[in-house]
């Protein structure tokens, strides 16, 4: 008997690298449901925090980042509480996709060039410890809620768009990776 996979994915109809990695999942799972909604993150992940401190070090050392992208980080970061949330509730975070099957739930970010260039300087919000707003730009805001889902959703992946248009044939759900990056690319993990 096949195990019942049901997969949850929301995207917009103009994310089609997105749309494209969703049928290339479809194909993957052939008998899977598809349900075009959000699925929402455990509530015991809201109260999570991240040391902005020991994230700008990280970022120092990162030879992916250009000498501009890694200043503008650190001096908003070190302005930040020692600790931070980057939600007051699991309804402001959510995953591209989530694959559910009887044995596991997986959960998998698929990110685009967003995540990497770092340049949106609207403001939005993070958290203090007692919940207060703290205005930061959009890209740090990103950053932050990139790192902490790799640090505290279970079962969690990221997938590249450029690497998933050069590495369709790779089975990411055989693999122990975290995060599927072309090589001397931008990582995620390497800040977490």
């Amino acid at each position: 008997m096949k195990e019942e996979v049901i997969i949850y994915n929301n995207a917009r109809t103009n994310q089609q690298k997105e749309i494209t990695f969703r049928r290339w999942l479809l194909d993957y799972f052939p008998n899977s449901q598809f349900r075009e909604e959000t699925y929402y993150l455990p509530n015991n992940l809201v109260s999570k925090t991240l040391a902005p401190i020991e994230i700008a070090k990280r970022i120092q050392k990162n030879s992916e980042l250009s000498l501009q992208k890694k200043a503008n980080c650190i001096r908003e970061l070190i302005q930040l509480p020692k600790e931070v949330k980057v939600i007051t509730s699991i309804r402001q975070i959510t995953v591209d996709f989530t694959i559910i099957s009887e044995s596991k739930t997986q959960h998998i970010e698929f990110h685009e060039s967003q995540h990497f260039t770092l340049n949106v300087p609207r403001a939005s919000n993070l958290y203090s410890l007692d919940d207060e707003v703290i205005k930061v730009p959009r890209y740090l805001q990103r950053l932050l809620r990139d790192i902490w889902r790799l640090k505290y959703i279970p079962n969690y992946q990221i997938v590249w768009h450029d690497w998933f248009e050069t590495n369709k044939n790779v089975d990411i759900f055989k693999s122990n990776l975290n995060e599927f990056a072309l090589p001397n690319k931008f990582k995620i993990s390497d800040l977490a």
